[in-house]
């Protein structure tokens, strides 16, 4: 066997989210937090998504403390406005070069008379 094989053998084996990027929107507390921390046990890089930008960093933390350092990141967003979740991807995707997974844990529920939501109608 050459020496080379023997070291990729001596590896840990890949873990079931490996070299996933994951995005975790609502991720800051109760079941978004669970997922997040899930994720990282799995293998995944994770990035945090909450309106509670502090929230979301203790996440982050908590996950870095499972996955490593660099495996967790933590950004603000809104879902109520367009604009700022185009912001968290726009960071997402500096941070990793792009998205593997979606899960979205954050909830927007509004209304209008006909049924129709603009950006007008945000929370």
């Amino acid at each position: 066997m050459a020496l080379e094989e023997a070291k990729i053998r001596r590896q840990p084996a890949e873990k079931e989210l490996s070299r996933q990027v994951v995005l975790v929107v609502g991720g800051g507390s109760g079941i978004g937090r669970e997922v997040a921390l899930l994720a990282a046990e799995r293998g995944a890089h994770v990035v945090i998504a909450d309106r509670d930008i502090a929230g979301a960093k203790k996440v982050a933390d908590e996950s870095k403390a499972i996955a490593g350092k660099e495996a967790a990141n933590a950004v603000a967003v809104d879902i109520s406005q367009r604009d700022a979740i185009r912001q968290a991807l726009r960071e997402l995707i500096a941070l990793y070069g792009g998205l593997d997974i979606l899960i979205n844990t954050a909830a927007l529920f509004p209304s209008s008379p006909d049924g129709q939501i603009s950006d007008r109608h945000g929370a």
